[in-house]
Formats: C-alpha cells, structure tokens, sequence
C-alpha cells in the first residue's frame, strides 16, 4: 500500500549473545559449524512497492533517452534492500522445514531427530550447524537451488568472532581487539 510499507527498512542481526550460547550449544551436541556467504544477496529481495530511477549509463535507450526504468527486484543502496532480502530469506527457511526462534529472528532451527540443525543469520552470511555431514551437504543444495552462495568450509573467523571447536568438545570464542 502506498505510503504504508514504503518506510519498513529493519532487518534484523542476530545478537553477539545468541552466537555464543549456539557456539556453546555446538560443542554440547557434537554439531559441526560452517559458514556460507549469499553474493548479492540484496538483488533476490522483491520490491514490493513502486520504484524508479535513472536509466544507468550505457542503457540509455536512444530511442527514450528521458524515461526512467521501473526495479523489479531490490537493488544495492535502495532502503529496502535489507528488509526484502531477509524476507526472501525468512521465507526460504520456512520451506524447508526451518522455524525462527521467538529469542533472536535470526537462529533457525530445524529438529528432525538426527537431522538436528541451527542456521545463524547475519544480512547475507549464514553460520550452520549440522548434526551430520549429510545434512550440511542437503542445505548447501538447498541454498545452491535459490542463491548465489560461496562456501566458506568450517568456521575460522565471523562477525568479529574468531571460533573453533577442540576435538568436538569444547569451543572457544575470542572477540577480535
């Protein structure tokens, strides 16, 4: 509605808090910890409302040099880029069997028994934590199958947190100075 959703620009970050106790969680439960990165990943957000600009250089229609180019899909530097990634997102979770925790928006958890998995959002990098080798493998297809994503193999180093875990025991996390 116009005037109404244009203004909704939050998108939340899950807490430095929620990372440690999850961290801590991991080495309880014997879960790995992988990270991921979404390239782009504010061009997968729908725009939901009207939005214009500029023809870029190079795209200039010699035909129409003085219209404009309506966005189909959120772009860098617009304000709802943010919002409508992590919808996008939100929703992706929620197909695949994902609930959103009421402590922090951010930490999905899916219970299937041995499946057992907690996903750590952060804008476009995502932490995952598996109980088995095969469930890292079926949502990394899963994200392959709807994202760009890189795969950054076992967490080393995330959101100002440098995190291992010692023969799946123990887990250490140093705030980087």
């Amino acid at each position: 509605m116009f005037g109404v959703d244009y203004n909704e620009t939050f998108a939340p970050v899950v807490k430095h808090t929620s990372i440690r106790t999850l961290f801590a969680l991991a080495a309880e439960k014997d879960l790995e910890i992988y990270q991921f990165d979404v390239n782009t990943a504010f061009l997968y957000g729908t725009i939901d409302t009207d939005i214009f600009m500029e023809q870029p250089d190079g795209y200039i229609s010699e035909k129409y040099p003085d219209h404009v180019c309506k966005l189909k899909r959120s772009l860098y530097g617009t304000k709802q880029a943010a919002t409508q990634w992590n919808m996008r997102l939100h929703d992706h979770m929620m197909q695949h069997g994902f609930k959103r925790t009421d402590a922090d928006h951010c930490v999905y958890i899916r219970d299937q028994g041995k499946a057992y998995v907690v996903i750590i959002i952060y804008v476009d990098d995502l932490i995952v934590m598996p109980k088995t080798k095969k469930s890292i493998d079926e949502i990394c297809k899963q994200l392959k199958n709807d994202f760009d994503i890189k795969e950054l193999g076992e967490i080393k180093y995330c959101l100002g947190i440098q995190g291992s875990l010692r023969d799946k025991t123990e887990c250490q996390t140093r705030v980087k100075a």
